[in-house]
């Protein structure tokens, strides 16, 4: 440089002489001067770096690469990036990718990596990948201030606080690039991002491809004052270096709203998905704390699919992302413990997550858990999933899980194929350029042949679900309901606390039982929560649905339609009972006939309008000498006997009851008549008028009754008219026993209640005959000749000449029986014969009688409306 200084000025004063000489001496003044002010810049830029190596800027330890841990070969996953073409360049001239600035000052040695624990699952990338991204330093909040826009008011940023001040130096020294963990504050441009999860610095290389890392936010970009909201302009691969200042500002701000606004631009929903990308497949290790932030970015990535689960192309690639990163987060030993989040999607193979979750399973001989199961089938079906599991997935789940473990216990022992688990993840962002290939260790494959059952169990519970599907489509608002309770399978009313309704049953009910087994509610009490399509009155269907909905519940009712009972009144009581886990929902035929025998009784017992202990008592004892039964049917039938003797006496319905008995059978049942009648010692005049109608109901001999009625009181035993000897206890006997006289010749014996029921039991035209009468669904009864001219339409059934004798009895509520026969006989019918034939079409459409009474008919009005509408 002194040389230099000395030879400028001759130079200087030959470059103004004229001619070549002043020319040639000109020119080498002028490249003397420019390499002198190169030495100068490159002196001036040593100095600039020295000050920053003396203070400005302290750097800590790189973190460990992901690459560098060290796993058991059992739980590795090796990363693998599709090739990628390097960028074409002209010949001679070299391409330099800006780094970081180097630091000549030597670091302390970094501390040596945690050994991640035996369960672990690491991830390795074959290919070259930037260098490991430097931690931002741990502070409560960062600020850093943008380049303002041309003619634009910079905003006011808080000055960084720095620990060591160094000196002022031009140009401004770079922001250290890091990643923001999750819970930590920055500022950047006005915008404080609450919660982390963004890379912010001024260079980071992308993962595989040339340029800088899309994700990545640098603060020194100009973010206009007015931010882009709808994303206009924006590309479809964004990148926060390339999109325009309004939309930096539209993403820092959605950033800054904390990540939630459902109509938000999805493109910077992506832009932030990208950075969540590269932390977990290259950054992210495997020691405690970095599985502890696998798991709140796992809850992002799931909080941000649930917001945006619309969109198929964020929907497509979060999920495939939250499958990688579980088995990333688990590894292998931890992952069936895990539950899959799964949405019942179907795509012909399962993803990575449920194959190496399986693979597991079939690797080790361990059972499968259901929800891994049900995942497995779903996902690996050709076919879409049924409207049940589809509209109903909750129901659908808790279905499978309850009937998988009925039907396989721990569960399946999947069957392994020899192959190991592999995938290819396609990355969103085009940091990667390429796919990244996943492969396992030592997982291997299941093979689907083990799938069979679990299939079948499927498509038994979408099935099972039918019903209450289509229920939850006419009605989405009214899933909880009584009416959706009763449509549920068994194996989900345990666990369904339902609305308010459901509730409040539950109480009425276990309010009404206290201790005992058997209690009477009244049927307007029931209705308050039972939904009918006429305010308090119940149709057949409606009863039925009703008594399914307490079945639900654990409860059982009398009188139950599906059983062979007729519709509640709405003046009545309906006698609930607490319902054993096994009852039959269907009657058998020793149940029928046990109560056919059973009305018959009740309408003796209670035909002098009071009904005694006695004869209680005597029809309880009929049901439990009743053979063929069950414990849970034998508790019905006493519930039934409760409602029967609360009601009014009614000889309807009984000519059909024994029409088809076999003459052995009506005997025996005369008998027991009989014994029912006596059975509180008093006989009264109605009773006699009863029997002596059921006996020529039966075919037998009406004037047998008196007979056979005085015969039964004798058997009676009575009181004690004479002194009876008495001794102290434990004292010993004296003398001798004088025994008692023979009974007399053609003394009556009482009847054998066992051997009665014994001999209804055996026979089949009863059990035949009952079975055809109380039938959930009855078969309509041969048509009555009519004359040729019909008179007017039908109704319920009947011909017209019936038709017209209902529509006059239905003027009034009670008719005189003289009247009802002018009315039978202006028809040509005979009154007895007319009633019968419409009682029998009422039972059919309602399952109780229309007309009741003897000398006065009293007219059942609900059964009457259900008939002629």
């Amino acid at each position: 440089m002194a040389v230099w200084m000395r030879a400028l000025p001759p130079l200087v004063a030959a470059a103004q002489s004229d001619g070549a000489r002043g020319t040639l001496c000109f020119m080498v003044v002028l490249g003397l001067g420019a390499w002198g002010g190169i030495v100068w810049l490159n002196k001036l830029n040593k100095r600039w770096k020295a000050a920053q190596l003396s203070g400005a800027i302290v750097a800590p330890a790189p973190a460990p690469s992901p690459a560098s841990h060290s796993a058991p070969p059992a739980a590795t996953i090796a990363l693998r990036f599709e090739t990628v073409s390097a960028p074409r360049v002209s010949p001679g001239l070299m391409v330099r990718i800006p780094d970081e600035p180097m630091l000549v000052a030597p670091r302390p040695a970094p501390p040596p990596p945690a050994t991640p624990p035996p369960s672990a699952f690491t991830m390795t990338a074959s290919a070259p990948v930037a260098k490991p991204v430097e931690p931002a330093p741990a502070a409560p909040m960062r600020s850093v201030t943008p380049v303002p826009k041309a003619g634009a008011t910079p905003p006011v940023a808080p000055v960084a606080t720095q620990a060591t001040p160094g000196p002022t130096l031009w140009p401004p020294t770079p922001l250290k690039t890091g990643w923001i963990p999750p819970r930590e504050v920055i500022e950047v441009a006005g915008y404080k991002l609450k919660d982390g999860m963004v890379y912010v610095g001024s260079r980071l290389r992308a993962v595989n491809a040339p340029g800088t890392e899309p994700a990545l936010i640098n603060p020194s970009l100009e973010v206009a004052s007015r931010p882009n909201r709808d994303g206009q302009g924006m590309t479809y691969w964004p990148s926060y270096s390339d999109i325009s200042p309004a939309s930096r500002a539209g993403y820092l701000e959605w950033l800054a709203s904390g990540r939630r606004n459902a109509h938000a631009y999805i493109g910077y929903v992506f832009l932030f998905f990208y950075g969540l990308e590269r932390r977990v497949l290259i950054e992210l290790g495997t020691d405690a704390a970095a599985l502890a932030e696998a798991r709140l970015i796992e809850e992002e990535v799931q909080a941000l699919l649930k917001i945006h689960e619309e969109n198929n192309s964020f929907r497509t690639y979060a999920s495939a992302f939250l499958d990688v990163l579980r088995v990333r987060r688990a590894g292998e030993d931890g992952l069936l413990k895990e539950t899959p989040q799964f949405t019942l999607r179907h795509a012909g193979a399962a993803s990575f997550d449920v194959r190496m979750a399986v693979g597991t399973a079939a690797s080790k001989g361990l059972p499968l858990p259901a929800d891994w199961a049900l995942a497995w089938a779903v996902e690996t079906s050709d076919t879409k999933l049924r409207t049940p599991a589809t509209r109903c997935p909750e129901e659908f789940q808790a279905l499978f899980r309850a009937r998988y473990q009925r039907d396989h216990g721990t569960g399946i022992v999947p069957r392994a194929k020899k192959s190991r688990v592999g995938a290819r993840y396609e990355p969103a962002s085009a940091s990667f350029a390429g796919m990244v290939r996943l492969a396992s260790a030592s997982v291997t494959e299941a093979s689907e042949t083990s799938l069979k059952p679990v299939r079948a169990l499927v498509e038994d519970c979408c099935e099972s679900l039918e019903s209450y599907s289509r229920w939850v489509g006419k009605n989405p608002d009214a899933r909880n309901s009584m009416s959706a309770l009763a449509l549920l399978p068994d194996e989900l009313t345990s666990t369904m606390q339902g609305g308010s309704d459901v509730q409040a049953l539950r109480a009425l009910l276990q309010q009404s039982l206290g201790s005992n087994t058997s209690a009477p509610v009244a049927a307007a009490d029931l209705l308050k929560h039972w939904p009918t399509a006429t305010s308090g009155k119940l149709s057949k269907s409606e009863a039925v649905g009703l008594a399914q909905a307490l079945e639900k519940l654990g409860y059982g009712m009398e009188p139950d339609p599906r059983m062979g009972g007729a519709v509640l009144a709405p003046d009545e009581s309906a006698h609930v009972f607490t319902l054993h886990p096994e009852s039959p929902s269907a009657p058998s035929g020793d149940y029928l006939s046990a109560l056919a025998m059973l009305h018959l009784a009740a309408a003796v017992a209670t035909a002098d309008g009071t009904v005694s202990t006695d004869e209680t008592t005597r029809m309880e004892a009929m049901v439990e000498a009743a053979q063929g039964l069950l414990a849970s049917e034998k508790t019905r039938l006493k519930a039934h006997v409760a409602w029967l003797l609360a009601r009014p006496a009614s000889n309807a319905g009984h000519k059909k009851r024994v029409e088809a008995l076999a003459p052995e059978a009506r005997t025996s049942l005369g008998n027991l008549l009989i014994e029912v009648a006596v059975a509180d010692g008093n006989v009264s005049p109605q009773e006699l008028k009863t029997l002596s109608k059921l006996y020529a109901m039966l075919g037998l001999d009406e004037a047998s009754v008196y007979s056979r009625v005085h015969a039964a009181t004798a058997m009676r035993p009575t009181a004690a008219t004479e002194p009876v000897s008495m001794r102290l206890a434990g004292a010993p006997e004296q003398g001798f026993t004088i025994p008692g006289p023979p009974p007399e010749k053609g003394e009556r014996l009482a009847l054998d209640m066992r051997s009665v029921q014994a001999k209804l039991a055996e026979t089949a035209a009863v059990s035949s005959l009952l079975g055809s009468i109380f039938a959930e669904e009855e078969t309509p009864p041969p048509a009555v000749p009519s004359t040729p001219a019909p008179v007017e339409p039908g109704v319920a059934g009947l011909d017209s000449l019936h038709t017209s004798l209902l529509r006059s009895l239905v003027a009034k509520t009670e008719w005189p029986r003289s009247e009802v026969e002018k009315l039978a006989g202006g028809l040509g019918l005979l009154t007895d014969g007319a009633l019968d034939v419409i009682n029998d079409a009422a039972f059919e459409v309602c399952g109780e009688p229309v007309l009741e009474g003897d000398e006065t008919l009293q007219l059942n009005e609900q059964a009457a409306r259900e008939m002629m509408s």
